[in-house]
């Protein structure tokens, strides 16, 4: 299987490859200025303007010793109409980014639109808005790039290659520049709408910018508008969720009980409507079969995973989303002014907001007595009948319930407005201001001030609180007969105004009322805030004989601040006055919450680069140019560090070019990761030094001795431009993460033995909170609580070879009788692997996802008719994440889908205008199962939206044009 999977893409690539011996022979034009560049080989720049990303000082993205990847926004839009961000995830070098549509749980760190470069960490990869930082709309320091002006964008420039020394921290894997169009006039409009091949999932998207020059051409104002929406698609409407499929891995991984993908999977300690447990009862292990009535349980058939059966009576959720609903909007304005022919003064604003939506499901009673989500009942309780009474009859006088409920107020389809969500409001504004020029026609200058604030309110509206719940179930009869809460009876009664008994004996037993009063919405606002002041100054210095010295110098101060507004605390636990059940170490809420933070730092930087042409125009070498950068950087929470790269630019000849650095790179803690406040929970704990066992808080927490983690990368490759027109480039990265911020959870034996063995010296022991010292080894010594941290302890690496090629030409060429002008593009990455190892003595951790990437563009033009398709391919893939796991089905089989739009311009008094239909996933394509064993069946879909568009085909239709 192997060899047939190295053989499919390797006739891919070398069929590539073999695209442009053949054209060579027929090409005769040059591209078009106004064509996309390809492989970095840009149209060369007005001069004194600097656009090439990834440098300060080269000009020209032909000569840049960085791999540099230049988009259009109109190829981008050609096949993928409805979003920018989510086309650039279709390219190769993308794996693993966040859409806007991912549905996420309270408490998520990241949310919107987030890039990943290389399936290699989202903090990894900076995003930059026209070569400047943008402030973090998430906890992890990401970027939601939909908060961006994308109506105005001009391109998108992909560096993939180590570039903190240019721009600074996240720079690790590369850089994504989003580059607006600064001098855009008249007026463009986009309008769209879509829908699913299923129905569902319907969108629209309208959008509109403007420009013109004022006074007399010395200055320029311009804007846009756009505004998008979505609905939300649930779960059971797509093929692996139909008729109740809730397919979960399950299995040890072992070859006595392998890993195996388990369709119909149910929790068989759960039921619907509610599974029993009474030491003693006749009703022990039967479950409520309808409401009040007590029946027998068939827990389905076992899967090798402790609680998970397939079939059954067990519970799943039927409420999971498989893309959250998305609307957004953002408006932005740009205005310029030449102040005198050298110097230009320039302010801009962004104001951009969104809400993304999702559901779960509506209510949760786990197994076991006194959990996280109460469930146990007194056998008297109010609303049960005589005869369930008798069944439940026990010496306790108790019984417990799990039920996995998915009804409200009595009907099957459920109540959208009682279930578990987790609803996600998004507010960027930002201004940046400054002003730029030329100072002795020598040297290009720009200083610059920017404000950026982004704030995230994320809330449950249906949040359990179980002080309310213990109250809820401990249901009794008044004095008219009537079910009433225990607690009302009581001197504590003022403590529970309004208190509703709750009634779960059943299916559809629990009213709306019920369900009201144990739930509460829950939420927190998160802000990142940064001023951003800074200056670059660059131009030739001097000459040598083979060429003018470029340098730079640059000088930034970032003020950023960080704070978590919530309205529960993680810690609260239940006040259990008045109640008869009650557990005062049960949190007070279900769903996840977060706690209140409040940090910030600054930080301090100072760069300088350098491009130097040592050689000219000898055999063998028409130029040899080798670029070098350096940049000390200052945080006030982590100490200084610096970061370097150096690289060089070969240019054998017109024809072909060879291009490498190396570098040393970084990736800051966060203000999140630093101070993230002190979180706790309990959990089962085996303490190998005084081998006892018991329940016991786990604390997570921020850690302020966090330090950067550094990169070492490298790049080698190669451009062929064997014609005007036509470019190939290929190119070779291997990417090393020391001191990498990893969470270390000291519950872990091998961390435990990795203590343990150094005698207590081990920095893994801070992560045990014990009475006495290490050398204790009794009983008494046992933690009082264990640690959840993050730690500079983890290595990771990844290497692999990028590939891209394109030619555009006339078909006249072929043969006169050809009409129309075909353009063909492709990228193509090969990454075998990312191994991590998290802390010494851990074993490799194999990151599961598909080594070779396939992206092709073929665009053919004839006379007032386009037509565009992109073929995306994923290689088949290993799941083996550690050495030694055994999978029944060890491989998540290939992927590919197509997308064609079909455009047709026309003529409306005299402007120009297109009419498109875009159907994205042409075939139809699901990608291959690949479940998780969350152990929360119908939660989750079985397919990773990072890695492969499950939503089936989609249909969008349009009308976008000028004037």
């Amino acid at each position: 299987m192997r060899t047939g999977r190295y053989n499919h893409i390797h006739a891919l690539l070398i069929g590539s490859a073999a695209l442009l011996p053949m054209s060579a022979a027929l090409a005769q034009d040059p591209v078009p200025p106004a064509a996309v560049a390809a492989s970095g080989d840009a149209a060369t720049p007005s001069a004194g303007e600097i656009v090439v990303t990834g440098s300060r000082v080269i000009s020209d993205a032909a000569n840049s010793p960085t791999p540099l990847t230049v988009v259009s926004t109109q190829q981008l839009l050609a096949t993928t109409p409805t979003n920018i961000p989510e086309a650039l995830s279709k390219l190769p070098v993308f794996l693993g980014s966040q859409s806007g549509r991912s549905t996420s749980n309270a408490g998520s760190n990241a949310a919107g639109n987030v890039l990943n470069l290389r399936n290699f960490g989202v903090q990894r990869t900076l995003v930059l808005l026209d070569g400047h930082r943008i402030a973090p709309s998430n906890a992890n320091g990401t970027v939601d790039a939909d908060v961006l002006p994308l109506a105005l964008m001009s391109r998108v420039d992909v560096v993939t290659g180590g570039a903190s020394a240019v721009y600074g921290s996240d720079a690790v894997t590369g850089v994504v520049n989003f580059v607006l169009n600064k001098n855009f006039n008249g007026l463009k409009y986009d309008f769209n709408g879509g829908v699913s091949k299923y129905g569902d999932g319907a969108s629209y998207q309208a959008s509109v910018a403007a420009g013109t020059s004022l006074f007399g051409g010395r200055g320029h104002i311009e804007g846009s508008l756009r505004i998008f929406h979505q609905d939300a698609i649930p779960i059971t409407a797509r093929p692996y969720g139909f008729n109740g499929q809730a397919w979960e891995q399950s299995g040890a991984g072992t070859a006595a009980n392998p890993y195996r993908n388990t369709p119909f999977s149910r929790l068989s300690n759960q039921a619907p409507n509610g599974l029993i447990t009474c030491a003693g009862c006749a009703a022990n292990g039967m479950q409520f079969t309808q409401n009040g009535v007590i029946g027998p349980y068939n827990p389905g058939t076992a899967t090798g995973t402790g609680n998970l059966s397939s079939g059954g009576d067990g519970g799943y959720d039927l409420y999971g989303t498989y893309q959250a609903a998305l609307r957004s909007f953002d408006a932005f304005s740009r205005f310029s002014y030449d102040l005198t022919d050298d110097t230009t003064f320039y302010v801009q604003a962004t104001a951009a907001k969104s809400r993304n939506y999702a559901t779960w499901y509506p209510m949760n009673l786990s197994p076991g007595a006194n959990a996280n989500r109460p469930n146990t009942f007194f056998v008297d309780n109010a609303f049960l009948t005589p005869q369930a009474r008798a069944m439940l009859a026990n010496p306790s006088g108790k019984f417990v319930l799990a039920s996995f409920i998915n009804n409200i107020g009595g009907t099957d389809a459920g109540d959208q407005d009682r279930v578990y969500a987790t609803v996600a409001n998004q507010r960027y504004l930002s201004v940046l201001t400054g002003i730029n020029g030329k100072l002795l026609d020598r040297f290009d200058w720009d200083l610059y001030y920017s404000h950026g604030d982004s704030r995230l309110l994320q809330y449950n509206p249906n949040n359990t609180n179980n002080q309310r719940l213990y109250a809820a179930e401990d249901a009794v009869l008044d004095s008219a007969g009537h079910p009433v809460c225990y607690v009302s009876t009581t001197p504590s009664a003022s403590l529970y105004p309004g208190c509703v008994p709750i009634n779960p004996f059943g299916g559809s037993s629990v009213t709306a009322s019920q369900f009201d009063y144990v739930s509460q919405r829950t939420q927190y606002v998160m802000r990142n805030i940064m001023d951003n002041v800074g200056g670059t100054i660059s131009g030739e210095l001097f000459n040598l004989p083979a060429g003018p010295v470029r340098v730079a110098l640059s000088g930034e101060a970032r003020w950023n601040r960080y704070s978590v507004d919530s309205s529960a605390s993680p810690t609260e636990t239940v006040n259990c006055t008045g109640l008869r059940l009650c557990s005062p170490s049960s949190p007070v809420w279900v769903q996840n919450v977060v706690a209140d933070v409040a940090a910030r730092n600054n930080v301090y930087e100072f760069a300088g680069e350098a491009n130097l042409p040592l050689l000219k125009d000898i055999p063998f070498i028409q130029s040899f140019d080798v670029n070098v950068a350096g940049r000390f950087t200052h945080y006030s929470t982590s100490g200084s560090v610096e970061t370097w790269k150096v690289g060089f630019d070969h240019h054998v000849n017109d024809i072909l070019r060879f291009r490498g650095t190396m570098s040393v790179d970084i990736r800051a803690p966060t203000l999140n990761d630093l101070f993230s406040p002190l979180q706790s929970s309990t959990t089962g704990f085996t303490d190998l030094l005084t081998n006892q066992t018991a329940s016991i808080p786990l604390n997570s927490q921020g850690n302020p001795d966090l330090k950067p983690e550094k990169a070492h990368t490298y790049t080698i490759g190669m451009v062929l431009r064997p014609i005007p027109g036509m470019s190939f480039s290929a190119d070779y990265y291997k990417i090393t993460v020391k001191d990498g911020i990893t969470n270390i959870n000291y519950s872990t034996q091998a961390v435990q033995q990795l203590c343990i063995a150094s005698g207590g010296t081990s920095p893994y022991c801070a992560l045990a909170i014990r009475p006495n010292p290490i050398t204790d080894t009794s009983a008494a010594n046992f933690p009082t609580a264990i640690v959840s941290q993050s730690l500079n302890s983890a290595s990771v690496r990844t290497q692999g070879v990028d590939i891209e090629a394109s030619y555009r030409f006339d078909l006249a060429q072929l043969s006169e009788k050809l009409p129309g002008r075909l353009d063909l593009r492709g990228f193509g990455t090969y990454q075998p692997t990312i191994k991590t190892v998290n802390y010494p003595g851990a074993p490799q951790n194999l990151a599961p996802f598909p080594n070779y990437r396939v992206t092709l563009f073929v665009g053919y033009e004839i006379g007032t008719w386009s037509f565009n398709l992109q073929d995306s391919w994923l290689s088949s893939f290993n799941k083996k994440t550690l050495p030694g796991q055994v999978f029944e089905q060890p491989r998540v089989p290939s992927f590919n889908t197509l997308d064609v739009t079909i455009n047709k311009s026309i003529k409306i008094e005299g402007t120009t205008a297109n009419i498109y239909l875009a159907v994205q996933n042409v075939a139809n394509k699901q990608y291959p199962l690949y479940p998780t064993n969350s152990q929360n069946p119908g939660l989750f879909y079985p397919a990773p939206n990072n890695f492969g568009n499950s939503m089936g085909r989609y249909f969008t239709i349009g009308f976008k044009g000028s004037l």
